[in-house]
């Protein structure tokens, strides 16, 4: 602009109105500025489908998700979020039901609850869950099947709200492998069992399902079951990228050569 300005009042002109538009686009984005995209890129709604982690996400919508729940009283709702355990959301006051998130799987420490197959009332999404951007893998994300579905609402920019009977069966089982895993931790095998089970039979497919009911039936004394379920796991394993292929079989492997 500095370069075209001077050229000649037409320039000059345009230059100010492109200046001025700019200030109004980055101004409309307030009080959530993190998420600011132009309009070439669809404007800040448009952030979470091309970005994702500190561009758009970064753990600063409680205070927003609280405001919503107090507009929805007593609606259910189940909320990922991507800071969880490092930041608590029930802190803020927030009373959604917890669901499994990426980071917190990556630390060893996916607290969660037993999400139902299928949630009525609301699911909310940080964008950085929604993308799996925290994931250990593309296929290991259980909100994969959100991506290509319109949020029915948008809390700041980085909150996706699904709304009405939303299907959460690949949720629904990565939270029983997860909670099968700590029941395990506690030494309540037989409670380990039946989540991983459950987890299963929602997603048979699915690693930390097949993974986790290895380790259960292993740790019940079910050495079929638990080879089959590590055989599965196996297989689900080697549809991942080479790095996490290879560390995740060679875990698998090791168990299978105890039982």
């Amino acid at each position: 602009m500095a370069a075209l300005a001077p050229l000649s009042r037409g320039w000059k002109w345009a230059c100010a109105v492109l200046i001025a538009a700019h200030v109004v686009s980055a101004l409309c984005v307030l009080p959530s500025p993190l998420a600011y995209a132009n309009e070439a890129w669809g404007g800040a709604g448009n952030t979470y489908k091309v970005l994702g982690d500190s561009n758009v996400d970064w753990g600063q919508q409680l205070y927003q998700v609280k405001g919503w729940e107090d507009k929805h009283p007593g609606e259910e709702c189940w909320f990922a979020y991507m800071v969880r355990p490092f930041v608590v959301p029930e802190t803020y006051g927030i009373r959604c039901h917890v669901l499994p998130n990426g980071i917190a799987v990556d630390i060893e420490l996916p607290g969660s609850e037993a999400v139902p197959p299928i949630v009525h009332g609301a699911v909310l999404l940080s964008a950085s869950e929604l993308s799996g951007a925290l994931w250990p893998s593309r296929e290991l994300n259980p909100y994969r099947g959100f991506q290509t579905r319109k949020p029915d609402e948008e809390i700041d920019h980085g909150i996706m709200v699904y709304r009405g009977d939303v299907p959460m069966e690949a949720a629904g089982g990565v939270s029983r492998a997860f909670l099968a895993w700590s029941k395990l931790q506690a030494k309540q095998t037989q409670e380990a069992v039946a989540l991983a089970e459950e987890g299963v039979k929602l997603v048979p497919d699915n690693l930390y399902t097949q993974w986790a009911l290895g380790d259960a039936a292993a740790a019940a004394g079910k050495k079929d079951e638990a080879r089959a379920g590590y055989n599965a796991a196996i297989a689900a394993a080697n549809k991942l990228d080479a790095e996490r292929r290879a560390e995740y079989v060679r875990y698998i492997e090791a168990s299978l050569k105890k039982l």
